[in-house]
């Protein structure tokens, strides 16, 4: 067996810093944290190639001179604790001192500091651990970190960052949570020498959130003020329209430190348990105020995870404090399906004039609406003939004529003769449309399965079909149906290059938050080859130019929200095939949430009968069950 030796400082420095510096954010987290606890009004952070060139961080703090700034680079030299007691009672970011100099140790450091009262200040030079120069220098008051080459001493830890993109996406999802942490304090982010937030000090804070939110987003969100058993709870919770699909938009913050805590997690969704859909997240920022002595901080390298002596009493408060806070909406609010910006019926988006099936079918029943009705048909059908979007407005005018006049009873098979094409009524009216590009038609390849021959028994439930064939009874989802035209319908069009985009006559405005838009960024190309026209406004505002014809036009920013959930669910298989991956994400987004009546489902019977592979969905779930004579007879004991 080898003799035990006491390790290095450099060894050590360098074992330490494989905790504490993970990545690029890491070190500007620490960083960050040196400038808040020496009470800075202002931080400047610069990053360069995402953080490996270099990671500067300036502020007007407090500032050092020359004996502490050479101090605060030996390992476990900190000025926030003097003795055992004060780790019962940490109030402040940084307490273990090993920091400084486990982020020296793999970089060229470089410290500029000076006390307000001093005329000089001092400049220290560090090279993977080594002190390399000492000198006075003149500066401003406050303290200037440069982190230089990191991990250039350490090629095998930087062989494991992610590309420039993924690394950047981490630092500045890192300085948004010290943001947000400290809205008191003005804080400015430079990338390549971007300059990508500027954020003043702001003591509301729902100003502060604004700067990496939808502002329409916040305004919807609702006031938390509760306090309780010694537990301050302040911020603000989301209306249940505002669900994600994932937990991102999920802040919380103890003593103004960003943490992460499944006691919290458990709170929120106790509190909108019945108001929300399972498996999805209620944006909430939550500012929780305690007793240090009360939450033990010194669990984690990071110190991003922190355990509460007294777990069920934190989850009770905050569950109470956010049902008090969503009290304040009436029992029609809490069971909204969209926010108030989202509605429908108040958001113009698109050039073409279209109706609902359900709604097309109550106007049907109504002569007076009819004849109004077919005036404005007549009245579009002039326009068509002189617009270069004849195509888009003549699909809607099939839509519209198809459902105006319902099949009767006795017509409800839907099975074709063979004088009666698949193309629109409205054909006949404006030859100068184009009735290939339908919605949801297939054009490419003629299929046929049978389903055509299907007898409709029944409509149940606006989401299933019920028919009788040769070999018994099916049952198919008309969700799952939906999905696989759409999907087969768009492949087809991106594979044979044609054009199946319906362009917006007024774009739409979407203001995501910085992880959306950098998803968004990641995947523009993809998107826009599979229809969706996205462009880039500005900070996080991307304009919607173009959608894919079978894109559903009510509520289109929360059908773009559905889309990013996905894809941040899955951005592995989104790599193997990015195409195909993509076009089932935007079929499932698109499809959750359409109404059926029994024309569309009849319509939907037969586009599945062309499809190629009819059986099941994009997902790989079935699109139908069959219930054979045989087993019927065998679940009523009759076999």
């Amino acid at each position: 067996m080898a003799d035990v030796k006491v390790l290095s400082a450099e060894i050590a420095n360098r074992i330490a810093a494989g905790e504490v510096v993970e990545r690029p954010a890491s070190v500007l987290k620490e960083l960050v944290d040196n400038a808040v606890d020496a009470g800075a009004t202002r931080i400047i952070v610069r990053t360069e190639n995402a953080g490996t060139s270099l990671i500067e961080v300036s502020d007007n703090g407090s500032g050092m001179n020359q004996n502490n700034a050479l101090l605060c680079l030996e390992q476990h030299a900190t000025s926030k604790i003097t003795d055992a007691s004060d780790l019962d009672a940490i109030s402040s970011y940084g307490f273990r001192g090993e920091a400084i100099p486990s982020v020296a140790s793999v970089s060229r450091f470089t410290i500029l500091t000076r006390l307000h009262d001093d005329l000089e200040g001092t400049m220290i030079q560090v090279n993977g651990g080594e002190i390399a120069s000492v000198e006075k220098i003149g500066c401003a008051p406050g303290t200037c970190i440069r982190v230089a080459k990191l991990f250039y001493n350490v090629p095998a830890r930087k062989k494991f960052l992610k590309s420039q993109r993924t690394e950047d996406f981490h630092i500045q999802e890192t300085f948004i949570q010290m943001a947000l942490s400290r809205p008191d304090i003005h804080m400015e982010l430079h990338c390549d020498k971007r300059k990508v937030f500027n954020i003043p000090p702001s003591q509301d804070t729902r100003t502060r959130l604004s700067s990496f939110v939808s502002r329409d987003q916040v305004k919807e969100m609702m006031e938390v003020d509760y306090q309780e058993a010694g537990i301050s709870v302040k911020g603000l919770c989301s209306r249940p329209g505002l669900a994600r699909g994932n937990s991102r938009e999920q802040r919380f913050f103890i003593n103004q430190r960003p943490i992460i805590a499944p006691e919290i997690n458990r709170a929120i969704r106790n509190a909108y348990e019945g108001i929300i859909n399972k498996g999805q997240f209620a944006p909430c920022i939550l500012y929780i105020e305690i007793d240090p002595s009360r939450v033990d901080i010194n669990v984690h390298p990071a110190k991003r995870e922190v355990r509460f002596r007294e777990p069920q009493l934190i989850c009770q408060v905050i569950s109470h404090s956010l049902e008090l806070a969503l009290r304040q909406l009436s029992g029609s609010q809490q069971k909204l399906v969209a926010p108030t910006f989202l509605n429908p019926a108040i958001q113009v988006t698109s050039s073409r004039v279209s109706l609902s099936l359900d709604t097309a079918k109550n106007l049907s029943e109504n002569n007076e609406l009819n004849k109004q009705q077919a005036e404005a048909r007549k009245d579009l059908t002039s326009v068509n003939v002189d617009s270069q979007i004849s195509h888009q407005n003549s699909v809607d005018l099939t839509k519209s004529e198809a459902v105006q006049h319902p099949p009767r009873k006795e017509e409800v098979n839907p099975v074709p003769s063979s004088n009666a094409p698949q193309v629109n009524p409205a054909q006949n009216e404006v030859p100068e449309s184009k009735p290939e590009i339908q919605s949801t038609s297939i054009e490419k390849k003629e299929f046929s399965h049978g389903l055509d021959k299907l007898d409709i028994i029944s409509f149940y439930n606006s989401e299933y079909l019920i028919c009788q064939g040769d070999n018994g009874l099916i049952i198919l989802s008309l969700k799952a149906a939906r999905e696989r035209i759409v999907f087969e319908q768009m492949l087809n069009n991106y594979r044979s290059n044609i054009d199946h985009t319906q362009a917006l006559l007024i774009p739409v405005s979407l203001e995501l938050n910085h992880s959306d838009s950098h998803l968004i960024e990641k995947y523009h190309s993809q998107l826009s080859e599979l229809g969706l026209g996205l462009r880039h406004f500005g900070a996080n505002t991307w304009l919607l130019d173009s959608t894919p014809l079978s894109f559903p036009e009510d509520n289109l920013f929360g059908l773009i929200r559905k889309i990013i959930d996905l894809l941040h669910h899955s951005p592995e298989s989104l790599k193997r095939d990015i195409h195909l991956n993509l076009a089932k994400t935007i079929c499932k987004a698109t499809s959750s949430h359409i109404k059926f009546n029994e024309t569309s489902s009849e319509k939907i019977l037969l586009e599945l009968d062309k499809c190629e592979t009819p059986y099941s969905c994009p997902q790989g779930r079935p699109v139908f069950i069959n219930i054979s004579d045989n087993e019927l007879k065998k679940r009523f004991g009759r076999n």
